[in-house]
């Protein structure tokens, strides 16, 4: 789950601070899709991994992603006139500093908000005369995270002796999910969780927290929600619909 743009409407500090809080995710998710080459000689679909990834807010624009990997975990990079889009959207290929290191690009835009009962429609065209574009859709998850403690603007204090932070919310109600948190202060500083079972308690030790100075501070309750939907033509799909909910905290 490689979680990338996961602060929308942030200034440009904030949004670093993202990059590298989302390249922590992706190295805490989806590492063992990560690959030591990128190939960019045209492949048939049947012979593409296609990973797909959406960020969902409940306001503003959707950062959605495409990941395309050959059947052994390589990379693929289109250099043949293939697109890749989203709701209409064009993507470009591009990839986060720590993915980087990895050699892991993916397809990364940002396409109008759906409803709670809309759909994702993502259309992969191969180069002129090599077949007909394919359409997949990806409806949204109705599950977003109710937070209950903290509550938004919320005073929490930083734990010592061993304490923790815990955040409280309404487990969900779809399979295949899990939830982790992300958190922040005003000074740079990241840390999250792992993927944890969606039973309505997260709880961050003090230890992941050294370095964290009281003052403003972002707490991000992620509810990652998998598929692998079947009969594409595509050799393997899967799916990730991360529903995100916001708390802006401060640290004391």
């Amino acid at each position: 789950m490689a979680l990338k743009n996961i602060l929308p409407l942030a200034c440009s500090s904030r949004r670093a601070l993202t990059a590298l809080a989302l390249g922590a995710i992706f190295l805490a998710t989806t590492l063992a899709q990560a690959a030591c080459t990128t190939v960019t000689t045209p492949q048939s679909p049947g012979a593409m991994n296609l990973d797909l990834k959406i960020k969902y807010y409940q306001q503003g624009e959707t950062p959605v992603e495409a990941h395309f990997s050959t059947t052994d975990g390589n990379t693929i990079e289109f250099v043949s006139g293939e697109t890749v889009a989203c709701d209409n959207v064009f993507l470009a290929y591009d990839s986060n500093p720590v993915e980087q290191l990895f050699d892991y690009g993916s397809y990364l835009g940002d396409v109008p908000m759906q409803p709670a009962t809309g759909v994702y429609t993502f259309t992969y065209t191969p180069a002129k005369g090599k077949g007909a574009p394919i359409t997949l859709s990806v409806p949204v998850v109705n599950d977003p995270v109710n937070v209950t403690s903290p509550a938004n603007g919320a005073a929490v204090n930083l734990p010592s002796n061993g304490g923790n932070v815990t955040i409280h919310y309404t487990p969900g109600t779809v399979a295949n999910s899990s939830v982790l948190a992300i958190l922040t202060d005003s000074r740079g500083k990241v840390t999250l969780t792992l993927p944890q079972p969606d039973n309505g308690v997260l709880q961050v030790p003090a230890s992941s927290l050294n370095g964290f100075q009281p003052g403003p501070g972002t707490i991000y309750v992620v509810r990652v929600t998998t598929n692998s939907p079947a009969g594409t033509p595509f050799h393997q799909v899967k799916t990730e619909f991360d529903n995100i909910t916001v708390r802006q905290i401060t640290w004391q």
